[in-house]
C-alpha cells in the first residue's frame, strides 16, 4: 500500500501497476520509492487520441485541397446552382414582410470543404434558399438615420 492509499503491485523490475479505486495506472519505481506515472499510461492518454484526430483532419482538408487544385479525379474546379432569394422586411409595427428577389446563379465548388472563397456545391445545392433580413429599427426608440 503506498502512502496516499493506493494499492501497487510490482509487475517487473522498475515498474508497477496501481489501483487508486477508479483505474489502472502503469508507475515508474524510482530508485527513492517514489512512484511516478508514466507518460504513455492511461491517465494521459487523450492527447493520443486527440491528435490522431487533429492529424486526420488536416491530411483530408489537406488532400480536399490538392485534389481541387490540381484536377485528381478531373473534374471542374467550379460547379454552379440557382438560389432563391427572398427579403425578409422587419417592418416597424413588428410584422414581417416577405418579398421574392428572383433567381441568382452562386458558384459552388467541387469539393469536399469550402475552397477558394465559395462553399462547396453540395452544400449549396441542399441550401437553395437564401434570406436576406432587413430590419426597420426598434418601433419603441425610432431613429431616424
Amino acid at each position: 500500500m503506498a502512502k496516499d492509499g493506493t494499492r501497487v503491485r510490482p509487475v517487473a523490475a522498475g515498474l508497477a501497476l496501481t489501483y487508486n479505486g477508479f483505474a489502472l495506472a502503469e508507475q515508474r519505481l524510482t530508485p527513492s520509492g517514489e512512484n511516478r506515472a508514466r507518460w504513455g499510461s492511461r491517465r494521459f492518454s487523450l492527447k493520443r487520441p486527440a491528435l490522431i484526430v487533429l492529424g486526420a483532419c488536416v491530411a483530408t482538408y489537406a488532400a480536399d485541397f490538392v485534389s481541387l487544385h490540381v484536377g485528381i479525379p478531373r473534374r471542374d474546379k467550379l460547379g454552379s446552382v440557382t438560389m432563391h432569394t427572398y427579403y425578409a422586411v422587419k417592418l416597424k409595427n413588428g410584422k414581417t414582410e416577405y418579398d421574392y428577389a428572383g433567381d441568382q446563379v452562386v458558384d459552388c465548388s467541387n469539393s469536399l470543404f469550402p475552397q477558394m472563397g465559395v462553399s462547396p456545391c453540395w452544400y449549396a445545392s441542399r441550401h437553395t434558399d437564401q434570406q436576406i433580413t432587413i430590419d426597420s429599427g426598434n418601433p419603441n426608440n425610432p431613429h431616424i438615420f
